[in-house]
């Protein structure tokens, strides 16, 4: 069995032994935020309550969540660690109606759940994991905008993490944005609260394996200034990338190692003479996530203007590294189809070539008709 296949066999079991439901996946074109495309697991709340502060019922899930962050296809230029498709795996994610014992008895929970498929099902050494936690402080100094409002630090994350054995020097205490959720960027009303990432560190290497949110304030978002506000609903969520703790298991440092991106580089490699390592995971990063488009908003056309300008960029990778290597169009249909089968478990993606081509034509065509 190969190390994809490995791990997602225990995370779905491991869900299942918690008696936690795994959903079907959203597709990444959706109605959350209409100016990007799916990056985390908020649509699952939204199709169930309508609405993220109006919490009927405990709900507590899993997916396998193919996310795009298209930020991320920058990041590519800076590190070797970043995707701009890449898949979330929620240990689970779980809301709750009221505030009780029981969520802080769960906040804790999830979290040593989170340490012990790192260390037990995929095989990270205790002392190759890093967490960073809120460590306190008024909120005034993450948000200018926001009125005094002191949040004390959290001790839950810190002494989980102890009990664990994870040691002092592994843990480190912040108080910015990084582990406090707050946003000045979205209007209205959104989640706040206590965020801590789970680093895979071994000696120069280390990136990020998972996120934890303990989110128990609602921020509020009048006339330029931002309160955060305490409110009777909880979320708790953990969400480990798939393709961080496969590269995590393997003790790679280099992406181009995964296995869903091996048989795309190979067939590359033949064809394009002399392509260094970043113009190579730049196109493959550019296609997978081409693809993954397709397959669920169908035709570049009819997206919406600012995705469509998120796609156009994607396809001007694509093509500019084709044609920098004499590489014709036809050729990319191979490298589509061992992407269909490194992403088994995304089945709309083998029926979903043809229609990656057609917009890869309708973009040349485009270009030529608009002369650019």
């Amino acid at each position: 069995m190969d190390v994809v296949k490995e791990i997602l066999t225990a995370y779905q079991q491991y869900m299942s032994d918690e008696g936690c439901e795994i959903i079907e996946r959203s597709r990444v074109v959706n109605d959350v935020d209409l100016n990007a495309f799916n990056y985390s697991v908020e649509e699952p709340v939204l199709r169930k309550f309508g609405s993220f502060f109006n919490i009927t019922s405990d709900y507590k899930f899993g997916v396998v969540q193919p996310c795009i962050r298209m930020r991320d296809a920058q990041h590519i230029c800076d590190d070797p660690y970043h995707l701009s498709q890449f898949t979330i795996l929620p240990i689970p994610f779980a809301l709750y109606k009221k505030h009780s014992p029981v969520v802080e008895l769960d906040r804790r929970r999830i979290l040593r759940q989170a340490i012990h498929f790192l260390t037990e099902k995929i095989g990270v050494a205790l002392t190759n994991i890093e967490v960073s936690y809120f460590a306190g402080g008024n909120i005034r100094q993450l948000i200018d905008t926001c009125s005094d409002f002191y949040i004390e630090p959290d001790l839950i994350t810190y002494n989980v993490c102890r009990e664990c054995g994870i040691s002092k020097k592994q843990l480190i205490g912040n108080s910015t944005k990084e582990n406090f959720l707050c946003q000045t960027v979205i209007p209205g009303e959104f989640y706040s609260g206590y965020r801590y990432e789970i680093y895979y560190k071994n000696g120069n290497i280390r990136y990020e394996l998972g996120t934890g949110e303990n989110l128990f304030w609602k921020q509020k978002k009048n006339s330029g200034e931002v309160e955060i506000i305490p409110i009777n609903s909880s979320v708790i969520g953990l969400g480990l990338g798939l393709e961080r703790c496969i590269m995590a298991a393997m003790g790679s440092a280099r992406i181009l190692d995964l296995p869903m991106l091996t048989e795309m580089e190979k067939i590359c490699r033949r064809w394009f003479s002399g392509i260094n390592d970043l113009s190579l995971l730049q196109f493959t990063d550019a296609l997978r996530t081409m693809h993954l488009i397709s397959a669920d908003g169908g035709l570049w056309t009819d997206l919406n203007k600012r995705r469509r300008e998120h796609v156009k960029r994607l396809m001007r990778r694509i093509l500019f590294i084709a044609d920098s290597h004499g590489i014709a169009l036809s050729m990319i249909n191979d490298v589509l189809s061992e992407n269909a089968k490194a992403q088994y478990w995304l089945p709309e993606l083998k029926n979903s070539i043809s229609i990656t081509m057609d917009n890869l034509r309708l973009f040349l065509k485009w270009r030529k008709d608009h002369g650019c």
